[in-house]
C-alpha cells in the first residue's frame, strides 16, 4: 500500500533520501503520499463516510503534479471520499470543485457551484480587482483574467 502511494505521487526514487534534503514540491508530495496511505490503511472500495481535509495541497507543486494530484483526488471522491480543501488557485478550484465556499477576512461570503461563482461578482469584490472569467467550450475549462482596479499601486 505504501509503495502504491509512493508510485501515485511519483516519489519512489526518493525513498532513500532524507526528508530535509528534498525540495518543497518533493516534500509536499511525500506529505500527500502519507495522507493517501492513511486513507487506504484499510483498503476499501467504498470511502463513503470518510473525509479528507487538505490545506493548499498543490502548494509547491509544478503544474504537472498539481493536475495529477487533482485528478487523483477526484478519483477518491468518486469512491465516496468527502474532500474539503483550502485553495487559493481559483483556476483549479473552478475546474475541480463541486462546491466553493468563498471567504474574506475569516468570514464566509457565500457558497457556490463553480458556474454560480463565475456568474457572481463576488470574486472581484473579495480580491478587489476585476476578475473576468470565461468558459472555453473547446477545452471545457474556465479562463481567468484578473486586472487591478487601480494601476497606480503598481508604481514603485
Amino acid at each position: 500500500m505504501v509503495d502504491n502511494c509512493m508510485k501515485t505521487m511519483e516519489i519512489t526514487h526518493l525513498a532513500e533520501h532524507r526528508y530535509a534534503t528534498l525540495s518543497g514540491g518533493e516534500q509536499q508530495r511525500v506529505h500527500i503520499a502519507r495522507t493517501f496511505a492513511q486513507i487506504q490503511a484499510e483498503p476499501k472500495v467504498d470511502l463513503h463516510g470518510q473525509a479528507l481535509f487538505l490545506d493548499e495541497p498543490t502548494n509547491h507543486l509544478d503544474i504537472l503534479h498539481q493536475y495529477r494530484l487533482m485528478y487523483k483526488l477526484k478519483a477518491l471522491q468518486q469512491k465516496g471520499l468527502t474532500i474539503v480543501t483550502v485553495m487559493h488557485d481559483l483556476s483549479l478550484a473552478l475546474q475541480f470543485a463541486e462546491k466553493i465556499i468563498l471567504m474574506c477576512g475569516g468570514k464566509k461570503i457565500g457558497d457556490y457551484t463553480p458556474p454560480e461563482l463565475v456568474q457572481s461578482d463576488d470574486l472581484s469584490m473579495v480580491y478587489k480587482m476585476d476578475i473576468r472569467i470565461t468558459w472555453d467550450e473547446k477545452i471545457k475549462r474556465y479562463w481567468l483574467a484578473p486586472q487591478l482596479y487601480n494601476q497606480e499601486i503598481l508604481t514603485v
